[in-house]
């Protein structure tokens, strides 16, 4: 590839993360054979990556740790393309995690983070426990048990559940016996991310409900630029419009922004909170005539 961003690879391997990431290693293949044959470069594999390793881990902090609350080490982001390529190429099959243990204590709660409200508190560490799970980053929470004893927690985040009395869960595992573990969410006083990383041993279920399904290529797309891929426009009507229209959800927030060009890229914005979202890379979500 001829464009070795630190940015390029955090999206490529949460995407690849993501469990609801639905597009077939076939269709993605044809998206960047074609993408590669246009530009006229050699189809993307780890081996060609490997000379701009050093690279792209000095560019790491600069280029990203302003774009991010916490900055994951590069190195189980770098770690995980063997496994992406290997899928990629139809010679690795992601196992499918079971869901944390204790499904009797609740259903799982998918909501965005500022749509959960704590009675006279801000829920803004439940977005600070969402990123860290999705970028495989223990926690550490400051957490007060029923005995009213209070002192840090070091955790792997893997869902919210609510209970049929209406109590918030944090499911996880604690790092220091290894094994499950349920907090009531009103008795965390807050959270911090750490840069100790976790391979899951359950599902992570802390993002929104969604199906992350990038656009196929059919006979109606063909690349128009070096840059994108655009959807041929056909069959317009004017009770549809004719000005075609990108959308594209921010993965943190879950906030929706319509593009004319399509192009994932997001400008800072707030969450529902009012605190500043860390979603600069939107996940496509369809398109319409406006």
């Amino acid at each position: 590839s001829e464009r070795t961003r630190p940015r390029d690879l955090y999206d490529v391997i949460n995407l690849f993360r993501h469990d609801e990431f639905e597009i077939s290693p076939a269709v993605l293949r044809d998206v960047i054979k074609q993408k590669s044959d246009f530009k006229g470069i050699e189809f993307p594999t780890l081996a060609a990556l490997q000379s701009h390793k050093d690279e792209l881990f000095s560019d790491w902090q600069n280029m990203l740790a302003h774009q991010l609350p916490q900055l994951p080490p590069v190195e189980s982001f770098w770690d995980s393309l063997d496994d992406f390529f290997s899928w990629l190429n139809d010679k690795f099959t992601r196992t499918t995690l079971t869901v944390h243990p204790q499904t009797d204590l609740g259903e799982t709660v998918r909501m965005p983070v500022g749509s959960i409200r704590l009675p006279g508190r801000s829920s803004a560490f439940l977005e600070v426990i969402r990123f860290a799970g999705g970028n495989r980053l223990c926690v550490e929470l400051d957490y007060t048990n029923q005995k009213g004893e209070r002192r840090p927690r070091v955790i792997e985040p893997y869902s919210l559940r609510r209970t049929k009395d209406d109590n918030l869960l944090l499911m996880s595992v604690e790092v220091s016996t290894g094994k499950p573990k349920s907090y009531r969410v009103d008795q965390i006083q807050g959270a911090k991310m750490t840069n100790q990383t976790f391979n899951p041993k359950y599902q992570i279920e802390l993002t929104p409900t969604l199906s992350v399904i990038a656009p196929a290529l059919s006979r109606s797309r063909q690349i128009t630029s070096g840059k994108s891929l655009t959807i041929k426009k056909a069959n317009k009507s004017k009770s549809f419009g004719t000005k075609l229209i990108y959308i594209y959800r921010c993965p943190a927030c879950s906030k929706k922004f319509e593009r004319s060009k399509n192009n994932s890229s997001l400008n800072e914005h707030k969450n529902e909170t009012g605190q500043r979202c860390w979603g600069r890379s939107g996940i496509y979500e369809g398109s319409k005539y406006k």
